[in-house]
């Protein structure tokens, strides 16, 4: 199976909401630099259960603007680390072409 590195590395795919599992959620969260419960809560209803910005934030109490603010926070470290993948799996398992492949 071939998945090309936008689809391996790029938060394309969790930028929506629901489209993260709660897993991969509580690891990103804890490496990112938000602090306040309330957006934390208001991020997980977002990209884990699926409530758009606007329920998400009516329902933690949160500014749409602060929260637009985290939301690009949780997908730049997910990109990120997305780019790191490469420096800690065998170098076997990427092709000439940089494509990951099982």
């Amino acid at each position: 199976m071939r998945i090309t590195p936008l689809e391996t590395v790029s938060g394309e795919r969790f930028s929506k909401p629901g489209s993260m599992t709660q897993e991969h959620f509580d690891l990103l969260i804890k490496i990112a630099p938000i602090n306040s419960n309330k957006v934390k809560l208001a991020l997980c209803d977002y990209f884990v259960h699926g409530y758009t910005r606007k329920e998400a934030c009516e329902k933690h109490n949160v500014s749409q603007g602060y929260f637009s603010i985290c939301i690009r926070k949780v997908n730049f470290i997910n990109d990120t680390v997305g780019y790191l993948i490469k420096y800690y799996l065998p170098k076997y398992l990427f092709n000439e072409r940089n494509l990951f492949q099982r």
